[in-house]
Protein backbone atom coordinates (compact mmCIF):
# COMPACT_ATOMS: atom_id res chain seq x y z
CA UNK A 1 0.00 0.00 0.00
CA UNK A 2 0.90 3.60 -0.41
CA UNK A 3 0.24 7.28 1.19
CA UNK A 4 1.35 10.32 -0.39
CA UNK A 5 1.47 14.13 -0.28
CA UNK A 6 2.20 17.50 -2.08
CA UNK A 7 5.39 18.71 -0.33
CA UNK A 8 6.85 21.91 0.36
CA UNK A 9 10.59 21.47 -0.40
CA UNK A 10 11.68 23.70 2.34
CA UNK A 11 9.67 21.55 5.08
CA UNK A 12 10.78 17.88 3.83
CA UNK A 13 12.79 15.88 5.78
CA UNK A 14 15.50 14.87 3.22
CA UNK A 15 17.88 12.52 5.72
CA UNK A 16 16.90 9.55 3.79
CA UNK A 17 14.76 10.12 0.40
CA UNK A 18 15.24 8.18 -2.85
CA UNK A 19 14.28 9.36 -6.22
CA UNK A 20 12.64 6.33 -8.24
CA UNK A 21 14.39 4.24 -8.93
CA UNK A 22 14.10 -0.54 -8.31
CA UNK A 23 13.44 -0.65 -4.69
CA UNK A 24 14.89 -3.32 -2.87
CA UNK A 25 13.92 -4.91 0.67
CA UNK A 26 16.49 -1.96 2.95
CA UNK A 27 14.53 1.20 1.36
CA UNK A 28 12.18 0.18 3.97
CA UNK A 29 13.31 1.46 7.63
CA UNK A 30 10.21 2.71 8.90
CA UNK A 31 10.00 1.48 12.54
CA UNK A 32 6.04 1.26 12.40
CA UNK A 33 3.53 1.67 9.64
CA UNK A 34 2.66 5.35 8.74
CA UNK A 35 -0.62 5.72 11.19
CA UNK A 36 -3.25 5.90 8.27
CA UNK A 37 -2.35 2.08 8.01
CA UNK A 38 -2.60 1.44 11.32
CA UNK A 39 -5.64 -1.00 11.14
CA UNK A 40 -4.26 -3.03 8.37
CA UNK A 41 -1.41 -4.52 10.21
CA UNK A 42 -2.00 -7.71 10.23
CA UNK A 43 -2.48 -8.25 6.52
CA UNK A 44 -0.34 -5.46 5.15
CA UNK A 45 3.12 -6.68 3.57
CA UNK A 46 4.66 -3.18 3.39
CA UNK A 47 3.56 0.81 3.14
CA UNK A 48 5.73 3.61 0.73
CA UNK A 49 5.35 6.80 1.91
CA UNK A 50 5.72 8.64 -1.77
CA UNK A 51 5.89 12.50 -2.54
CA UNK A 52 5.79 14.67 -5.57
CA UNK A 53 7.56 18.00 -5.07
CA UNK A 54 9.58 20.30 -7.08
CA UNK A 55 13.39 20.29 -7.29
CA UNK A 56 15.41 22.69 -5.60
CA UNK A 57 16.03 24.56 -8.57
CA UNK A 58 12.09 25.55 -8.75
CA UNK A 59 11.38 29.24 -7.79
CA UNK A 60 8.96 31.73 -8.10
CA UNK A 61 10.08 35.14 -8.86
CA UNK A 62 8.05 38.45 -8.35
CA UNK A 63 9.71 41.63 -10.28
CA UNK A 64 8.13 45.10 -10.37
CA UNK A 65 5.92 46.76 -13.02
CA UNK A 66 3.28 49.34 -13.39
CA UNK A 67 -0.30 48.48 -12.67
CA UNK A 68 -3.01 50.04 -14.80
CA UNK A 69 -2.80 53.09 -12.52
CA UNK A 70 0.76 53.98 -12.55
CA UNK A 71 1.61 52.30 -9.27
CA UNK A 72 3.96 49.64 -8.67
CA UNK A 73 2.69 46.21 -8.43
CA UNK A 74 4.64 42.71 -7.96
CA UNK A 75 3.94 40.30 -10.73
CA UNK A 76 5.23 36.28 -10.43
CA UNK A 77 6.30 34.01 -12.47
CA UNK A 78 7.72 30.66 -11.93
CA UNK A 79 11.87 29.79 -12.98
CA UNK A 80 13.44 26.08 -13.48
CA UNK A 81 10.19 24.97 -12.60
CA UNK A 82 10.03 21.04 -12.47
CA UNK A 83 8.83 17.84 -10.49
CA UNK A 84 9.95 14.84 -9.71
CA UNK A 85 8.90 11.32 -7.06
CA UNK A 86 10.92 10.52 -3.78
CA UNK A 87 10.17 7.66 -1.45
CA UNK A 88 10.73 8.67 2.10
CA UNK A 89 12.34 5.73 2.97
CA UNK A 90 12.45 6.80 7.06
CA UNK A 91 8.56 6.45 7.01
CA UNK A 92 8.08 3.40 4.48
CA UNK A 93 7.82 0.48 6.41
CA UNK A 94 7.78 -3.58 5.92
CA UNK A 95 6.07 -5.67 7.90
CA UNK A 96 7.81 -8.18 10.08
CA UNK A 97 5.52 -10.37 10.51
CA UNK A 98 4.67 -12.76 8.27
CA UNK A 99 1.34 -11.97 6.52
CA UNK A 100 1.45 -14.92 3.78
CA UNK A 101 2.47 -13.33 0.66
CA UNK A 102 5.86 -13.81 -1.13
CA UNK A 103 8.56 -10.94 -0.53
CA UNK A 104 9.22 -10.55 -4.26
CA UNK A 105 5.69 -10.33 -4.31
CA UNK A 106 5.44 -7.56 -1.54
CA UNK A 107 8.24 -5.66 -3.56
CA UNK A 108 6.71 -5.74 -7.04
CA UNK A 109 3.94 -4.55 -5.62
CA UNK A 110 5.58 -1.16 -3.61
CA UNK A 111 7.57 -0.72 -6.42
CA UNK A 112 4.47 -0.08 -8.96
CA UNK A 113 2.90 2.64 -5.77
CA UNK A 114 6.51 4.40 -6.34
CA UNK A 115 5.85 4.75 -10.00
CA UNK A 116 2.50 5.61 -9.76
CA UNK A 117 3.87 8.93 -8.55
CA UNK A 118 6.82 8.79 -10.70
CA UNK A 119 4.79 8.99 -13.71
CA UNK A 120 2.60 11.77 -12.24
CA UNK A 121 5.86 14.17 -12.02
CA UNK A 122 6.75 13.22 -15.20
CA UNK A 123 3.21 13.91 -16.48
CA UNK A 124 3.91 17.26 -15.01
CA UNK A 125 7.17 17.95 -16.25
CA UNK A 126 5.62 17.31 -20.20
CA UNK A 127 2.84 20.46 -18.69
CA UNK A 128 4.81 22.73 -17.90
CA UNK A 129 4.56 25.23 -20.32
CA UNK A 130 0.86 25.19 -19.90
CA UNK A 131 1.52 25.10 -15.77
CA UNK A 132 3.80 28.71 -16.17
CA UNK A 133 0.98 30.19 -18.21
CA UNK A 134 -1.36 29.96 -15.22
CA UNK A 135 0.97 30.72 -12.18
CA UNK A 136 0.92 34.30 -12.32
CA UNK A 137 -0.25 36.59 -9.57
CA UNK A 138 -0.25 40.21 -9.30
CA UNK A 139 -0.26 41.88 -5.52
CA UNK A 140 1.09 45.09 -4.01
CA UNK A 141 4.18 43.18 -2.26
CA UNK A 142 6.38 40.62 -3.74
CA UNK A 143 5.79 38.46 -0.64
CA UNK A 144 2.00 38.44 -1.61
CA UNK A 145 2.13 37.29 -5.06
CA UNK A 146 4.70 34.82 -4.53
CA UNK A 147 2.31 33.48 -1.88
CA UNK A 148 -0.49 33.92 -4.62
CA UNK A 149 1.13 32.12 -6.74
CA UNK A 150 2.24 29.16 -4.37
CA UNK A 151 -1.19 28.54 -3.33
CA UNK A 152 -2.21 28.26 -7.02
CA UNK A 153 0.45 25.70 -7.61
CA UNK A 154 -0.45 23.62 -4.93
CA UNK A 155 -4.38 23.61 -5.41
CA UNK A 156 -2.39 22.02 -9.28
CA UNK A 157 -0.60 19.54 -7.22
CA UNK A 158 -3.39 18.36 -4.76
CA UNK A 159 -5.61 17.66 -7.55
CA UNK A 160 -2.83 15.75 -8.98
CA UNK A 161 -2.26 14.03 -6.19
CA UNK A 162 -5.72 12.43 -5.84
CA UNK A 163 -5.42 11.40 -8.73
CA UNK A 164 -2.32 9.23 -8.07
CA UNK A 165 -3.95 7.72 -4.93
CA UNK A 166 -7.24 6.96 -6.53
CA UNK A 167 -5.47 4.65 -8.96
CA UNK A 168 -3.37 3.84 -5.83
CA UNK A 169 -6.47 2.34 -4.36
CA UNK A 170 -7.28 0.68 -7.47
CA UNK A 171 -4.38 -1.11 -7.86
CA UNK A 172 -4.66 -2.46 -4.18
CA UNK A 173 -7.94 -3.09 -5.05
CA UNK A 174 -7.01 -5.48 -7.80
CA UNK A 175 -4.10 -7.16 -6.29
CA UNK A 176 -3.43 -6.89 -2.27
CA UNK A 177 -6.92 -8.78 -1.35
CA UNK A 178 -4.68 -11.80 -1.62
CA UNK A 179 -2.11 -13.46 -3.93
CA UNK A 180 -2.57 -12.25 -7.37
CA UNK A 181 0.46 -12.51 -9.06
CA UNK A 182 -1.50 -12.84 -12.56
CA UNK A 183 -3.21 -9.29 -12.24
CA UNK A 184 -0.28 -8.05 -10.29
CA UNK A 185 1.85 -8.75 -13.56
CA UNK A 186 -1.02 -6.93 -15.82
CA UNK A 187 -0.15 -3.91 -13.48
CA UNK A 188 3.74 -4.27 -13.34
CA UNK A 189 3.58 -4.10 -17.51
CA UNK A 190 0.83 -1.64 -17.90
CA UNK A 191 2.90 0.57 -15.84
CA UNK A 192 6.23 0.16 -17.03
CA UNK A 193 4.91 0.85 -20.50
CA UNK A 194 3.81 4.09 -19.50
CA UNK A 195 7.28 4.65 -17.85
CA UNK A 196 8.65 3.96 -21.29
CA UNK A 197 6.46 6.51 -23.20
CA UNK A 198 7.15 9.27 -20.17
CA UNK A 199 11.20 9.03 -20.30
CA UNK A 200 12.29 11.33 -17.70
CA UNK A 201 14.20 14.23 -19.17
CA UNK A 202 18.09 14.33 -18.00
CA UNK A 203 18.78 15.50 -15.32
CA UNK A 204 15.26 16.24 -13.32
CA UNK A 205 15.99 15.34 -10.29
CA UNK A 206 19.58 14.16 -10.30
CA UNK A 207 20.92 16.18 -7.52
CA UNK A 208 18.96 13.72 -4.74
CA UNK A 209 21.08 11.19 -3.55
Amino acid sequence: MTTGRVVDPATLDRSDVISYRALVRSDFQGKQPPPAFAPYVESLGAATCAQILSTPDTQLVAQPSKGPDGRVVYRTKPVHLQFHAQMDRNCSWWNPSDVGLPEDYILEHEQIHFALFELEARRLNRLIPELEQHLHATAKSPRAAIQIAQQQLNRELEARMQGILARSRAFDEDTSMGHSPEQQKVWWNRVHAELERRRRPPNVGSRVQ
